[in-house]
């Protein structure tokens, strides 16, 4: 994976002191109005950080787009082409720089573009951005927005959030948390409760749980337990997906083209995969490509799946398929191929054989018996059916 190397700016501690989250209150701010007795220096301004890999501008997961414009506290407008312009600009001390220029134009991390029509825009937009690395091992999930703009839930609130010094807030409604958000980190507070679109309730009683409800918000006939990630989510069923291949997906106004399997991970992972836009093109073990033209089609190639080449679905369910497995194998299993049968011991001899290009004709010889990951159950899998059942109720 690609690490992105920022150089974060310093901002002049005086241009700062004034800084506060009224500053976001849209009842206030006009777009495309400026009024002089009043000085807007805004914190979604503050945590612009310039990325030299890709030259551009970064606020939290949102790149602002060259051209653009900035003014300043005595209502002077600058042009900013490049990163140096807005380097020298935002760091000379004789021009405080207080906000942009609106309407800007602006792409989110999967490359979604939009347009924010004034400062409460843009701390709406940043807000509801999907955190850039998660810690889950610690239980740290930085906090961020979710509503019906880039999720199937809302957040239920109140809700209480901890700061980087550890010390904790109550936001009592959206409006609250987005000024918050704009001004200092915050972390969520578990367990929490979200509400979908049905008024039902859910509650994330930790990082791994969170992350496992926004992944339910994925809809379509096959994001289920058919999506398989190894590394990425690359795989439906037995089938390798073709990228790039097009979606229809939340925040997008338009059909999204998903250029690779990072991409799609992506995707899933905010919960916001709708449905496939067909035709879908997959390749198969010994390297056809197929190509489904619709649901139904997409169905038939998966249910041939489950006859042939099933070891690997049942691996989707471990430690080598996804990063939050559902349950571990009790060794050893039998699997056969090529009228031959193969004992595996452990993992270490699975992912070696992994790294044949035949891998994906090996089937399990059932019985088979696993631990699940929730409760320590020992389980006995009798046909592949079973796996497909455990893989579901994991979910």
């Amino acid at each position: 994976m690609i690490r992105i190397q920022y150089v974060f700016l310093i901002f002049i501690v005086s241009l700062l002191a004034s800084c506060g989250v009224d500053e976001f209150d849209d009842s206030i701010v006009k777009p495309e109005v400026y009024e002089p007795q009043i000085v807007y220096v805004n914190d979604i301004l503050t945590k612009a950080r310039t990325d030299v890999q890709n030259d551009d501008i970064k606020i939290e997961c949102i790149t602002v787009k060259f051209p653009f414009k900035l003014i300043d506290f005595n209502q002077n407008t600058y042009n900013i082409n490049s990163i140096d312009a807005f380097n020298n600009l935002v760091l000379d001390s004789s021009k405080q720089i207080i906000d942009f220029v609106y309407p800007l134009e602006v792409i989110d991390n999967l490359g979604i573009e939009n347009t924010v029509n004034n400062l409460w825009d843009f701390a709406k937009y940043a807000a509801g951005c999907y955190p850039q690395a998660l810690e889950l091992s610690t239980n740290l999930f930085p906090a961020y927005v979710i509503n019906e703009t880039n999720s199937c839930y809302n957040i239920k609130y109140p809700i209480t959030l901890s700061k980087i010094d550890g010390s904790f807030i109550v936001v009592e409604d959206e409006r609250s948390f987005i000024l918050k958000h704009a001004s200092e980190p915050l972390y969520f507070v578990f367990p929490f409760s979200l509400v979908n679109n049905v008024g039902e309730t859910f509650i994330a009683t930790d990082a791994n749980t969170l992350l496992n409800l926004l992944l339910n918000c994925n809809l379509g006939p096959t994001v289920d337990s058919t999506l398989i990630e190894i590394n990425a989510f690359n795989f439906i069923a037995c089938y390798e997906l073709v990228f790039p291949l097009e979606a229809v997906i939340l925040g997008s106004a338009t059909p999204f083209t998903i250029t690779d399997s990072e991409v799609f991970s992506t995707v899933l992972l905010q919960g916001r995969f709708q449905y496939f836009i067909f035709p879908l093109h997959l390749k198969a073990a010994n390297g056809a490509i197929l190509t489904a033209n619709n649901d139904v089609e997409l169905d038939q190639l998966i249910n041939a799946c489950f006859s042939s080449g099933d070891l690997l679905f049942l691996l989707s369910g471990t430690q080598l398929g996804s990063d939050l497995p559902c349950y571990d194998l009790v060794f050893p299993i039998k699997v056969k191929a090529f009228n031959a049968s193969t004992i595996f011991q452990n993992y270490n001899q699975i992912e070696q054989m992994m790294q044949d290009s035949l891998f994906f004709q090996y089937n399990i010889d059932f019985p088979v018996s696993i631990k699940l990951k929730a409760n320590g159950q020992q389980k006995t899998l009798q046909y592949i059916e079973d796996v497909f059942n455990t893989l579901v109720d994991c979910n």
